[in-house]
């Protein structure tokens, strides 16, 4: 997914990070382990601070998705 927005036009205007909420260092993400308690589906993507997409994402609906967010 990450390969994904880096090979896209978006490239230059997005960040994107990887975390592994199983590890250990999961507990610097309190807010994010609380949809792991509410039962959504690993992996869990955020956009913009938001949980956006539960599972296995379609990477050219996230890019749409993603593009759309932008001209918000």
């Amino acid at each position: 997914m990450v390969k994904a927005i880096e090979n896209s036009p978006l490239a230059q205007q997005t960040a994107t990070k990887f975390v592994d909420l199983m590890d250990d260092k999961a507990d610097n993400y309190p807010e994010e382990l609380k949809f792991i308690d509410k039962g959504y589906q690993l992996p869990i993507t955020f956009i913009n601070g938001k949980a956006s997409f539960s599972g296995k994402v379609d990477e050219a609906k996230l890019i749409e998705y993603i593009e759309q967010a932008g001209k918000a």
